[in-house]
């Protein structure tokens, strides 16, 4: 039988941020329509903003009701959204510095459809620090074979400019907590990098550093100012997944598979299986049947139907972020 071992703190990255979570991940709040079907999990911040605006009633402790229709059945029937998802890591069971990990690695997963990226939270788990090296060492090896069975090297083909990187890591250091700490001859080095590629012009005007100078992956802005950027090089994942094309899910499959056949993880969640189709699990080609069956649900039960697809909701103030 596996022994839990004590995990190590992770080291922190720059700026002050820690590679784990701070607070639970999933908080497990049961969301239910007015009939008492359940429709998802949510976050207890979540929940009780729902409380708060009269939105919903609190049915018991970790269960809370709506007060109106909404205008679709949310994940109702599908058992990876409904099952509670523990805040432990995956593998050993130790809730001692979490945090998450993708067990297709985003050099991939970033070049794969939206579709799958955008509502597929399905291989995103939670790991310890010491479990989560072991993952990445793991990754790091796979990465080689496939830089051989793809012909795409690791270090990305084609060549390239750096100078937006810099720039990027220049905005991201800037707007860390210790950017207004450090000396000042330091934080001019960093503007300059900016200035490089044109996003800072003139220091005599006004300038605000936001985290989308911090956020771009490939160039965006940066290249459009003074050719930053060589078209032709091309990074390891996405050549990957080029070459892949519509074979793509077999190629996630073989990620999930990999990841219980090495880390023989002890905790996922309930349900979970590494040949699940992605489209199912996504619900991205159901939204439209799965409203139209819930409809026809509220009819059936003599309920008000949401009229133009849109919730019933009281009159109360609308949430503003």
């Amino acid at each position: 039988m596996k022994q839990n071992h004590p995990p190590s703190a992770p080291r922190e990255r720059r700026g002050g941020r820690s590679w784990h979570v701070k607070k639970p991940v999933y908080g497990n709040v049961a969301l239910e329509d007015p009939t008492g079907l359940l429709m998802c999990r949510i976050s207890k911040q979540k929940s009780n903003w729902y409380v708060r605006k009269n939105l919903a009633t609190e049915v018991e402790a970790g269960r809370i009701r709506l007060k109106f229709y909404p205008k679709g059945p949310g994940h109702a029937g599908n058992s990876v959204y409904l099952n509670r998802r523990e805040n432990i890591c995956v593998v050993c069971g130790s809730d001692q510095f979490i945090s998450r990990h993708f067990i297709v690695p985003n050099c991939y997963r970033k070049h794969l459809p939206p579709e799958y990226k955008s509502h597929c939270p399905y291989d995103i788990v939670l790991m310890c620090a010491n479990c989560k090296v072991k993952a990445n060492v793991h990754a790091d090896q796979l990465r080689e074979k496939y830089a051989t069975e793809f012909d795409a090297p690791v270090q990305g083909v084609g060549c390239r400019n750096t100078s937006y990187y810099k720039a990027r890591r220049a905005a991201r250091i800037l707007l860390s907590k210790d950017g207004p700490r450090m000396p000042e001859e330091k934080r001019q080095e960093f503007w300059q990098a900016l200035h490089d590629v044109g996003i800072y012009d003139d220091p005599n005007e006004a300038f605000e550093l936001t985290e989308e100078h911090s956020e771009s992956s490939d160039g965006g802005e940066y290249a459009g100012k003074q050719g930053n950027t060589d078209s032709t090089f091309a990074s390891h994942g996405e050549v990957v997944v080029r070459k892949l094309a519509d074979r793509w899910p077999e190629f996630v499959e073989a990620w999930r598979k990999d990841f219980v056949s090495f880390m023989r993880p002890e905790h996922l969640p309930e349900d979970w299986s590494p040949d699940r189709d992605w489209r199912l699990v996504s619900e991205v080609e159901l939204e439209a049947s799965r409203r139209e069956m819930y409809a026809e649900r509220l009819k059936h039960l003599g309920k008000e139907v949401p009229v133009n697809n849109k919730p019933l909701k009281p009159t109360i103030e609308t949430h503003r972020r």
